[in-house]
């Protein structure tokens, strides 16, 4: 069989779209769980840069003048 008989052979077609919708699925997977990943790291260490920044009472009595304040 050549490969031009192939090619419109309907079980090389049905070969090839499924290889191309598991690419897809596997391209929309991996979006997925990259921009989740990326929302729960940014939160993470916003969430830690935030509490980093609150000071108690205690710390901001004992640490000096020019330290207090934040830019």
């Amino acid at each position: 069989m050549s490969r031009t008989k192939l090619f419109r052979t309907s079980s090389f077609r049905l070969a090839l779209m499924y290889a191309a919708l598991t690419g897809v699925s596997f391209l929309v997977l991996f979006g997925v769980i990259f921009l989740s990943t990326a929302h729960f790291m940014r939160h993470q260490i916003d969430d830690s840069v935030a509490s980093e920044l609150i000071m108690t009472p205690e710390t901001a009595a004992s640490a000096p003048d020019n330290a207090s304040t934040c830019a």
